[in-house]
């Protein structure tokens, strides 16, 4: 590399050290998950599949913020009459890897309000051994979604909710997509 790029890079560096400092905020965080699919055989009553997650994610920016992350999640095959994510029901495994786009709405000392939407890319890590049949091949290795969602900071605790809304399939054999609803508890770092 030229001395004059490697000047170049080094002043780019030292410029976008000096904006971001102090507007980064790293989040470790865990949450309930919910999944939603028409799909007759994972869900013939018309219910949700519970799960649970946990991943974490950065914050860049004031005002106007870019979100990265990345989380696993690990939810129950099938549908069930309860809710319970830790019932021992055969699951999937799921890398999410969202990237969002948020506005602080409302920001203060200990309080704050955020709005964001953005994509989430998600890869299936692995399926349990089932007795409805389904496997690695019955499940996409990726899928794609696209997240709405807000959060409410309490200090160094914040609280999100979020949409999912499956644009590519989620099923191998048929065009079921999924739907997902995250509710997330996270603390700064």
């Amino acid at each position: 590399m030229h001395a004059f790029a490697r000047r170049v890079l080094f002043i780019c560096c030292l410029i976008s050290t000096t904006v971001l400092k102090g507007q980064i905020g790293i989040v470790a965080y865990t949450g309930l998950s919910l999944m939603y699919t028409p799909n007759p055989i994972t869900n013939p009553e018309n219910g949700f599949m519970s799960g649970y997650h946990f991943g974490i994610k950065a914050l860049y920016g004031k005002k106007l913020f870019v979100e990265p992350g990345v989380s696993l999640h690990i939810m129950q095959q099938s549908a069930q009459k309860n809710l319970d994510p830790f019932n021992g029901n055969p699951s999937i495994y799921l890398l999410k890897i969202p990237l969002q786009m948020g506005y602080r709405l409302l920001e203060t000392k200990d309080f704050g309000l955020r709005a964001s939407a953005g994509g989430n890319l998600s890869f299936t890590t692995s399926v349990d051994e089932n007795v409805i049949n389904l496997n690695g091949g019955s499940v996409k290795d990726v899928q794609f979604g696209i997240l709405l969602g807000g959060g409410l900071d309490f200090g160094v605790l914040s609280v999100d909710v979020v949409f999912e809304k499956g644009i590519i399939p989620f099923y191998a054999l048929n065009d079921y997509k999924a739907d997902f609803f995250f509710i997330s508890v996270g603390f700064s770092l």
